[in-house]
């Protein structure tokens, strides 16, 4: 069974056991793997963190060249009408 997020996994376990309580399921134990979604979701947490961090950087530094091209652009100007 798959959950759409990751919140959801902690509202559908405890439903399981419920949903299966049919004399064709008995016998049948569930289980998680707390720890592999848990290690999972770790694992999602710093890859999003380093995507988030790296269109910060990528923006400030975008925007440190344009301020040093209008810059020079400008510096150009002033030296030539002086």
């Amino acid at each position: 069974m798959r959950c759409l997020t990751w919140d959801d996994v902690d509202k559908v376990v405890p439903l399981i056991p419920k949903v299966i309580q049919s004399p064709v399921c008995q016998g049948l134990k569930v289980e998680v793997a707390w720890d592999q979604v848990n290690r999972v979701k770790a694992v999602a947490w710093w890859v999003e963190l380093f995507i988030y961090s790296s269109i910060f950087a990528t923006l400030i530094l975008g925007g440190v060249g344009i301020w040093t091209v209008m810059m020079t652009a400008v510096r150009s100007r002033t030296r030539k009408s002086a």
